[in-house]
């Protein structure tokens, strides 16, 4: 997993990454993996529903290239548009260090709300959602 990645991992859960990956596939309603031409997995993403109409996404990377071409980011905005249409609210928390995750979901049309002590380790992080008000 790639630095910025595991800081918040640790900031926000203060366990072992694999562990909250682990985690995070299990609580998964969707899981899916990014897969680079050597057979290696370069990211995971998904969501986890927290109500009928809300759900929570989540993407962890290792920072292989291949997380991040132009096909993955075109895919990556309509694989959140379809789940935005079956979950109207999604939302989630970032760590504010993570600048490259926050332009990333900015890119996918997420708005930043607030930002609040967050996690065992109280930093600083900063909600995000995206409404489907259709």
């Amino acid at each position: 997993m790639k630095a910025p990645d595991v800081r918040e991992v640790y900031a926000s859960t203060g366990m072992e990454p694999l562990t909250v990956l682990k985690g995070c596939f299990h609580a998964s309603e969707e899981c899916l993996s990014i897969i680079n031409d050597e057979g290696q997995v370069v990211a995971m993403f998904g969501y986890s529903v927290l109500a009928e109409d809300l759900a929570a996404p989540w993407f962890l990377s290792s920072g292989g290239e291949a997380a991040f071409t132009k096909k993955f980011l075109r895919e990556g905005r309509k694989w959140v548009q379809v789940v935005n249409k079956k979950y109207p609210l999604l939302t989630n928390f970032v760590d504010v260090r993570n600048k490259v995750a926050q332009d990333w979901l900015r890119f996918l049309g997420f708005t930043f709300l607030r930002t609040i002590p967050y996690g065992v380790s109280r930093k600083p992080f900063t909600e995000f959602v995206r409404i489907n008000n259709v």
